[in-house]
C-alpha cells in the first residue's frame, strides 16, 4: 500500500531541516531521508490534489519509523487514508 499512482507531494521535517519529495513509493522516500541521528520530533505532510494530511511523530516514534518496517507501513497507511 506504500506505492501510489496518485501525484503526491511528501514533506518531512526533522533536525531543523525540511525535505520535499514527489515519490511513487513512500516507503523508499522515508528510508532515503533517514538521518544518522534523530534529535527532534518529525512532522510529515502528504498533499494529494487539494487534500492535505499532517502527522507529528515524537522522538521515540520517529526512531521506530526509520527502524521498524511495520511502524513505517502503519504510518504510511494513516497518511494516505486521512
Amino acid at each position: 500500500m506504500s506505492t501510489t499512482t496518485d501525484r503526491i507531494t511528501f514533506t518531512m521535517s526533522f533536525n531543523g531541516e525540511v525535505y520535499t519529495k514527489r515519490p511513487t513509493d513512500l516507503d523508499k522516500a522515508i528510508l532515503s531521508l533517514r538521518p544518522e541521528i534523530l534529535f527532534t520530533d518529525i512532522f510529515m505532510t502528504v498533499k494529494r490534489g487539494t487534500h492535505e494530511t499532517i502527522k507529528r511523530l515524537t522522538l521515540p516514534e520517529g526512531r521506530k519509523l526509520f527502524n521498524d518496517s511495520d511502524m513505517r507501513e502503519i504510518t504510511i497507511n494513516n497518511l494516505l487514508i486521512n
